[in-house]
This record gives C-alpha cells, sequence and structure tokens, in this order.
C-alpha cells in the first residue's frame, strides 16, 4: 500500500499557508494491540480528537457517486460505535480539497475548527497527492498550542475516476463504504496495519466491512475511553500563535 513521502508544515504565523515537506523520517509503527496510530504527541501520546467535543464533517457531493451521503452517514455511525466520538455530519459544502486549506472559519460567535472535508476528485484535479490507483487520500491535520495538542481538522479526497467501486457496505474488495470507514480512521488518528482482517489495513481485501479486533482497540486509543483534552484554541490559530504538528504525514489509501 502507497504511503506517498510528503507532510503538512506550517510555522507560526503562517497559520493559512501549507508548504509540503519531505518526511522526516517519522516511524508510526504498529502495537502489540493490533493498531497503530497516525501520531504523536511530544509527550509520545496518541494525536487523537478531544472525545468531549463533537467532529464535525461536511461533504461535497460533486463528483460524488449515487448513495455517498448514506454511505458516509453509515461510516461515521459504524466509527461511532467503536469510538465513543461524537461524529457529525453537518450537511454540504461547495468547498473543494486544497493543500493550502485555512484550518478556521469564522461564525458570529468567533473562529472555530474547520469541518473535516469529505469531496471526490480526480487525481488530476487536485494537488494532494492522490494517484489513478488510489481509492482515496486522508489529509489528518493537528496543532499545538503550548503544551495543548490534538487534531483539530482534516480532509478526505475519494478518487472520482474508480468507477469500479460501488455504493454500500457488501464487501471490502470494491465498496465504497469499505473505503470511507478506512480514510476516516486515519482523520481521527489511525495508521495502517498489515493485518489484513482490520479494516485500518493498507490492502482492502475482501470480506465482510465489520472492524476487527485491532480497528476497535485503535479506536478505543484514540477515543472516548482516553479521556478528554484540553485542545487547542481556534483564536490562537487565527492569531498566528499555534504550530501545526511537523512531518504529519498524508494517507494513501487502499489501493487495488
Amino acid at each position: 500500500m502507497r504511503r506517498p513521502p510528503v507532510g503538512l508544515l506550517v510555522a507560526a504565523g503562517l497559520a493559512v499557508a501549507a508548504l509540503v515537506v519531505l518526511l522526516l523520517g517519522r516511524a508510526l509503527l504498529p502495537s502489540d494491540a493490533g493498531y497503530a496510530v497516525w501520531g504523536t504527541t511530544r509527550s509520545g501520546a496518541p494525536l487523537r480528537w478531544d472525545p468531549c467535543e463533537p467532529v464535525r464533517f461536511a461533504i461535497n457531493p460533486q463528483q460524488a457517486p449515487p448513495g455517498a451521503v448514506a454511505d458516509l452517514r453509515t461510516a461515521l455511525a459504524l466509527l461511532a460505535d467503536g469510538s465513543g466520538l461524537d461524529l457529525v455530519l453537518v450537511g454540504s459544502t461547495a468547498e473543494r480539497p486544497a493543500v493550502d486549506r485555512p484550518l478556521t472559519r469564522m461564525t458570529p460567535t468567533g473562529p472555530v475548527w474547520r469541518e473535516v472535508l469529505v469531496a471526490w476528485s480526480t487525481p488530476a484535479a487536485t494537488a494532494l497527492p492522490l494517484t489513478p490507483l488510489d481509492r482515496g487520500v486522508a489529509v489528518p491535520v493537528a496543532v499545538r498550542d503550548g503544551d495543548r495538542e490534538a487534531l483539530v481538522t482534516g480532509q478526505v479526497v475519494l478518487n472520482a475516476d474508480r468507477t469500479d467501486l460501488v455504493p454500500g457496505f457488501a464487501d471490502r474488495r470494491d465498496a465504497w463504504g469499505a473505503t470511507l470507514v478506512h480514510e476516516l480512521g486515519h482523520v481521527l488518528g489511525l495508521a495502517h496495519v498489515d493485518d489484513p482482517t482490520q479494516l485500518m489495513a493498507a490492502d482492502p481485501g475482501a470480506g465482510p466491512i465489520r472492524l476487527g479486533a485491532g480497528d476497535r482497540a485503535g479506536l478505543a486509543a484514540i477515543g472516548r475511553p482516553a479521556g478528554c483534552l484540553d485542545g487547542p484554541d481556534p483564536a490562537a490559530e487565527r492569531s498566528g500563535r499555534t504550530l501545526r504538528t511537523p512531518a504529519l504525514p498524508l494517507a494513501g489509501t487502499s489501493e487495488d
């Protein structure tokens, strides 16, 4: 399974600009529990979302296959069940995937972290490292503000050229549902494992679309059972005070 040799790094004062840099050799190895985490904090804990706040998602239906919204809802429900996180699909958006996507947006009450964007694109139409063979690519984004460090937003970009994939959750071999669960798992903080029985396996394989024991252990490690976080303040990001975690890699995902 391909993992593109790139990451996103934003230094303080460059909160809206993304610089594509070479990975700094950060090794994220599977744990004995059958899962791997996408990144770690400076203290060595898994990078994760604050499980005491909703994780919000928005879908751009442009180029999406039939049933995409229903499949996304089902995938979020499956991951919410495994993690205890409150995963909320807030609605649709016209926003397109971008390397330099802003991390926050303004509301009447102040800045908030942007929703995780779920969108379809052809490889030729995006600067993100989506290749013709990929089913999709995930971009989890972590931010550090002093001692406060957490995942705060992200993007999931699915390959609109993969017309061989079908809606639903019938089989991991060719179902969009399996791809959505896998990519969303990356955004929530999980990395690839070698065990082909897990949905976070690098190769999608074939068979029922259900969480394996390692998937569930990983979701528990980055989910509600791990406890609440004092996460970074989006107002600090807009002031240029935060630092996006260096060399957080982009996830190449399931390909045949």
